[in-house]
C-alpha cells in the first residue's frame, strides 16, 4: 500500500543504476561441494519469494582463495536471482551463507535505502519490466546492467523517508523467517529422537 502509494505520486525517474550497483556471486566448483559444512552456496534455486531458503544448499568448508570478501553473505543482505525465475528477491537471514553466480546481492549508494529497494524491486511492475527485459529459450536469464538501466519513480527525500517507514516491516520479515529457521532446525533435531523413543513424551499432559 505504502509502495503503491509513493510510485503513484512520484513523477520524476532515475535509471536503478544511479541509486543501487549489484555485486555478482562466486563461480564455486561442484567437486569441493560437501553434504554438509561450515558454509552453504546460495544459489538461484535458494532465492524465494521474499527470503533466501538454504534448504538443500550445497556446503563448503573453506572459502576459496580468489573469492571476493563481498560473497559473504550477512543478515539483512538482499539478493536477486538472475537465471531461470528471474526477478525474484529475498532477505538473507542466516549466517554463513555464500553467494553464487547467476544471484545478485543489493548494493546501494545509501545503505538507509535498502529497505525502500527491497519493496520496490518486489512490486509487480518493476518485476513485470525484469521479465520484460529477460532472454533465453530455455531459461530466462537477466543481465544485470540491462536491469540497472530500468526506471524507477525516485526522489531522494520522498524514497529516504519511505524506507524509514518501510524498515520496521523490513526488520520484522527478518525476525520473523529466523524464528522460522530455529523452529524448523529444532522439529529437524528433535523428531528423530521422538521416533526413536530416545525422548519419552508418554507422561506429557495435554
Amino acid at each position: 500500500m505504502l509502495v503503491n502509494r509513493y510510485l503513484s505520486v512520484i513523477t520524476e525517474t532515475v535509471a536503478f543504476s544511479e541509486i543501487i550497483d549489484f555485486v555478482n556471486g562466486f563461480a564455486f566448483q561442484s567437486r569441493t561441494y560437501l553434504p554438509a559444512g561450515q558454509y552453504r552456496i546460495i544459489t538461484i534455486k535458494n532465492v524465494q519469494d521474499g527470503k533466501i531458503d538454504s534448504t538443500g544448499a550445497s556446503c563448503i568448508d573453506c572459502l576459496p582463495q580468489r573469492m571476493k570478501t563481498n560473497c559473504i553473505l550477512q543478515i539483512g543482505d538482499v539478493l536477486l536471482s538472475l537465471t531461470g525465475n528471474v526477478g525474484r528477491v529475498g532477505i538473507v537471514c542466516e549466517n554463513n551463507l555464500l553467494l553464487n553466480q547467476r544471484v545478485a546481492k543489493f548494493v546501494p549508494h545509501r545503505k538507509e535505502l535498502l529497505p525502500f529497494l527491497y519493496f520496490i524491486f518486489r512490486h509487480p511492475s518493476i518485476k513485470t519490466q525484469m521479465e520484460s527485459i529477460a532472454k533465453g529459450t530455455a531459461q530466462l536469464n537477466l543481465s544485470p546492467i540491462e536491469t540497472l538501466n530500468l526506471s524507477v519513480p525516485f526522489e531522494k527525500t520522498k524514497a529516504l523517508e519511505l524506507s524509514k517507514v518501510l524498515s520496521p516491516i523490513y526488520q520484522f520479515i527478518i525476525s520473523n523467517n529466523q524464528q522460522n529457521i530455529l523452529l524448523s532446525s529444532l522439529r529437524d533435531e528433535l523428531l528423530p529422537k521422538l521416533m526413536s523413543g530416545e525422548i519419552d513424551i508418554s507422561d506429557i499432559k495435554i
